[in-house]
């Protein structure tokens, strides 16, 4: 059986004027530990100030990822100050061994 990133892989490849996949995709262990951490980082992130409208929609504008106690947080906000808040917000759960901040911030575009 094929595993969830090679499904992806195969369907991209199939899409008009793709002429070569790179797979990059990791599929991480199962861990309790990091669901709990996932969510309680969810709910600080989108509790904080404004910052619900980025998880708003099926796929949020911050993603949390969560590997071996080690949180990132990807994906873009509108400001700076939104990238701040959301640092604040996730540094705040306790559990984490680190967080890494990869959010970009898109000038642009209207949350």
């Amino acid at each position: 059986m094929a595993s969830l990133g090679q499904v992806a892989e195969h369907r991209v490849a199939r899409l008009a004027g793709i002429s070569r996949v790179v797979n990059k995709i990791d599929v991480l262990p199962l861990s309790s530990f990091d669901d709990s951490l996932r969510w309680r980082t969810y709910r600080a992130v989108f509790s904080t100030g404004g910052l619900w409208r980025y998880a708003m929609g099926a796929n949020p504008s911050i993603h949390i990822i969560v590997d071996g106690g080690h949180v990132t947080r990807k994906r873009e906000v509108a400001n700076q100050a939104d990238a701040q808040l959301a640092y604040m917000a996730a540094r705040s759960v306790p559990g984490s061994f680190s967080v890494t901040n990869n959010l970009r911030v898109e000038q642009n575009k209207a949350y």
